[in-house]
């Protein structure tokens, strides 16, 4: 879903195409979560010097960004039902040594230290 230019259209079109009881599956990443706030902390505290997480998060392939929220109101708004809705986070444990270390870099050069 996040690669695709205009995801109400699709979804609508995949509404028309479905026969009766079909199903569709989407998969799309959360992007209200620990790691993207925890990536755009660091990028806002930093004044855009620690910008490596929010590159990591926020990648140039993708052309929509979705919430629950704005998940929901979309397969709603397209003629859908969602009869499964389940959230999973980003791995974060492998994003921490990076935030730290890119948190540290950023508070030492600040500092003179570097």
């Amino acid at each position: 879903m996040e690669h695709v230019t205009h995801p109400q259209e699709n979804l609508k079109k995949a509404s028309r195409l479905l026969r009766k009881g079909g199903i569709v599956l989407l998969t799309t990443d959360n992007f209200d979560c620990l790691i993207a706030d925890m990536a755009r902390l660091a990028y806002h505290l930093s004044h855009a010097r620690v910008s490596y997480p929010m590159e990591r998060v926020f990648i140039p392939h993708n052309r929509c960004y979705f919430m629950e929220a704005t998940l929901r109101g979309l397969v709603k708004a397209s003629g859908l039902r969602i009869t499964v809705f389940e959230k999973m986070e980003y791995p974060y444990r492998r994003f921490e040594p990076m935030l730290l270390r890119d948190s540290f870099s950023w508070a030492f050069m600040r500092r003179g230290r570097y």
